[in-house]
């Protein structure tokens, strides 16, 4: 597997109680693993040291060099973050919230260039919130912010972009178009790592790594039977696992 972001031996704590044991991953360069298990197994937490915004033991590597030896402006043009309480100020406009993430790429004297520029209004049109560009971030509903602030991720055009619950609040609708989004950067070659409650949407991932209790079970691809195995383990044996054409679901039993 050509790795481009991996965790090696990661051991963290939150206010001092062990969160991360031990954890190992591999994420490949072009693929989408989804992160799941259980409440409090340490997705977040895994999802907030890939990102370089958690302190832990171990070492992550981004194309094969330890996180920490990148500055924190190359490390935000490698990386962009989406996550589950990302917030904007409700003040700005649409157009202003996603501008910001084209910061890491801009001077402070030179400011927006006619790149960046084109770059927002691409991504405006692509996710529909072309109509929304004047709209101040604090008049948008739940699910509206959430696809601005995605937008505002996908500006950075990082090869990586992590997301820890991007979908929360967010329509069936715009669910679908956020996969579709996500199949989009993945073909064009971005490295996509996202935590998920929802696993029929895991499922549709081309890598799922299971945790529980702040270890890695599993890394795995939705069609093995490992896999299965495990999320039946990990959620208490309340699950069966059917395929549906090319894909495979998840029923409560």
């Amino acid at each position: 597997m050509n790795s481009i972001l991996q965790a090696q031996g990661i051991h963290a704590a939150w206010d001092k109680v062990p969160v991360l044991l031990d954890a190992h991953a591999d994420f490949a360069q072009g693929q989408w693993t989804c992160i799941v298990g259980p409440n409090g197994a340490g997705k977040t937490s895994l999802l907030k040291v890939l990102a370089g915004l958690m302190p832990a033991q171990g070492e992550v590597l981004l194309h094969g060099q330890n996180l920490q030896s990148f500055s924190s402006k190359q490390r935000a043009t490698q990386l962009a973050w989406l996550g589950q309480q990302a917030t904007g100020s409700d003040d700005l406009s649409v157009f202003d919230v996603v501008m910001l993430g084209r910061l890491p790429h801009q001077t402070w004297w030179t400011g927006a260039t006619d790149e960046d520029r084109v770059v927002v209004e691409n991504l405006l049109a692509s996710m529909q919130l072309t109509e929304w560009r004047h709209r101040s971030l604090g008049t948008l509903s739940g699910g509206e912010r959430q696809r601005v602030l995605l937008a505002r991720a996908l500006a950075v055009q990082a090869p990586v972009l992590l997301m820890d619950e991007p979908i929360a609040n967010v329509d069936a609708p715009h669910q679908a178009d956020w996969l579709a989004t996500v199949q989009q950067l993945t073909q064009s070659g971005t490295t996509v790592v996202s935590v998920l409650h929802d696993l029929n949407l895991a499922l549709r991932a081309d890598q799922v790594l299971v945790m529980q209790a702040g270890r890695v079970v599993l890394q795995a691809a939705p069609s093995d039977p490992a896999l299965h195995a495990c999320l039946q383990q990990v959620f208490d044996h309340r699950l069966s696992f059917h395929q549906v054409g090319a894909h495979w679901v998840a029923l409560l039993v």
